[in-house]
């Protein structure tokens, strides 16, 4: 069960408050809280459900113990699912999956964390992959940039065993707070901010907050320097923000390019001096502006990077990290290549939206599963690598391959963080791989080719004039 000081619980609850009724009290007339006129079917987000309940069962008949953490992941999809369903306005729909999260977590025992988490973590990107696909025109990831960045943090200072826990979320749970706070009030005072002046202004107040929330609610002056992370993380945000607006093509190319740089520095800054715990601090600052692609880009890459950590102290034996050199390690390395390079092909040629879903989030649970079962955990963790490396520098520099971006690729940046989830949740294949026989594994082997051919061949046989269709369409 997760401890907070009583005084930063009283503290997200107003603010959470305030920013779930700014939504909607915006435009009424543009809210559309209605199920009449959603096209999100809801038998469809049942269905969907079901592959993965699936997956939640047959690990549980392999041995794998998941059967505590289902209701945690039903509970969040239909949820989601729901708030889907209505149409909420997103900023108001990601303080209710914020808050059903702060309850699940702070409920949950501690020893379940480690598998309650990530099923809660995989439900949330399974929903954004279907709205992603399958209906919405804004690919935002808004709705569940607050919730999976308090998960990631808890997961990580629930793993590492630090001995002032309740401190270090209690700063997380602050930090979320006091910037979606900034954010509610933020609208009319950046709109025409052309020096920069408002945002600095912003940004040093960010700092000045969360001083305050560590030196008077949290009593804990010895951490008063990450304070300057916060604020600084803010300004960096808007910055990002700043690119992610630009309609020639030569600009974006080398706006993407400096996202780049200023997400390796941030993070690089962030670890060195704080270590992990910095991108935990740095992740809520990522939900300073709404829509900016760079922006959630970034804090989709601190969380799958949280998520990335956490896999290695609890699975990886080697005390130096991920030996790239050795030669499955290097050959996990070329595989995370070769799928985010596959992904990217199937958002080109699949036209069919139910098709797509269905090979993405085959991918998301199949790979991790036979990660875990064929190789050890230092393997997987370099796939994880790769995933993560290869997606964020597709995600980002999209504008210099391709003249035509497309904030889908943001969902390259969600398949490391549903990747890591299902490895955190089938740990148990670890220690199963290791005792199973080779004949075990060449039958599951020729499973997974089969499959593969079966899916290869129907999508090497789908329709010609379809795949055409989809592409005139793009390049138009």
């Amino acid at each position: 069960m997760v401890s907070i000081p009583s005084p930063v619980i009283i503290l997200f609850v107003i603010c959470a408050l305030i920013a779930f009724a700014s939504p909607l009290s915006k435009d009424k007339a543009d809210t559309n809280v209605s199920i009449y006129k959603s096209n999100k079917p809801i038998l469809f987000f049942g269905l969907y459900s079901l592959p993965f309940v699936l997956f939640f069962i047959l690990l549980g008949q392999l041995g794998v113990a998941l059967t505590a953490t289902l209701p945690y992941f039903l509970v969040l999809f239909v949820l989601a699912s729901l708030l889907n369903f209505i149409g909420l306005p997103a900023g108001s729909r990601s303080i209710l999956i914020l808050v059903a999260s702060f309850i699940a977590t702070f409920l949950c025992p501690g020893e379940q964390l480690i598998l309650a988490i990530p099923s809660m973590l995989l439900s949330l990107v399974a929903i954004k992959f279907a709205d992603s696909i399958c209906w919405s025109n804004d690919k935002s990831v808004e709705d569940i940039l607050p919730a999976i960045s308090w998960m990631a943090g808890v997961l990580w200072v629930n793993k590492a065993g630090i001995a002032d826990g309740n401190i270090y979320l209690g700063l997380l749970l602050g930090t979320i707070s006091i910037v979606i706070f900034l954010r509610t009030i933020q609208t009319s005072v950046i709109s025409n901010d052309k020096s920069y002046i408002a945002r600095i202004i912003l940004a040093t107040t960010a700092g000045l907050l969360g001083l305050l929330l560590i030196n008077k609610l949290l009593l804990a002056p010895q951490m008063a320097k990450i304070s300057y992370l916060i604020g600084a993380g803010v300004f960096v945000h808007y910055l990002l923000g700043s690119l992610s607006n630009n309609d020639n093509q030569f600009d974006k190319t080398m706006n993407a390019v400096k996202a780049l740089i200023l997400i390796g520095l941030l993070s690089l800054v962030a670890v060195r001096i704080f270590g992990i715990y910095g991108l935990i601090v740095l992740a809520p600052t990522a939900l300073i502006l709404e829509k900016a692609t760079f922006v959630q880009c970034g804090g989709l890459f601190y969380i799958a990077r949280i998520l990335l950590q956490v896999f290695i102290i609890a699975f990886n034996h080697n005390v130096t990290g991920i030996n790239i050199t050795h030669a499955y390690c290097n050959a996990a390395l070329y595989g995370g290549f070769a799928v985010i390079l596959i992904l990217c092909l199937l958002y080109e040629v699949i036209q069919n939206k139910k098709i797509l879903l269905s090979l993405v989030a085959g991918i998301g649970i199949l790979l991790p599963v036979f990660a875990n079962y064929f190789l050890h955990a230092e393997p997987t963790g370099s796939l994880m690598v790769s995933l993560l490396m290869s997606g964020t520098m597709l995600a980002i520099a999209a504008p210099i391959i391709k003249k035509e971006y497309s904030e889908r690729y943001m969902d390259l940046l969600l398949m490391p963080i549903m990747v890591i989830s299902v490895s955190l949740l089938s740990n148990g294949l670890l220690d199963l791989g290791e005792q199973a026989t080779i004949n075990s594994k060449l039958i599951i082997i020729a499973s997974a080719v089969l499959i593969v051919l079966v899916s290869t061949a129907f999508i090497y046989w789908y329709p010609r004039n379809k795949i055409q269709a989809n592409l005139v369409h793009e390049n138009d």
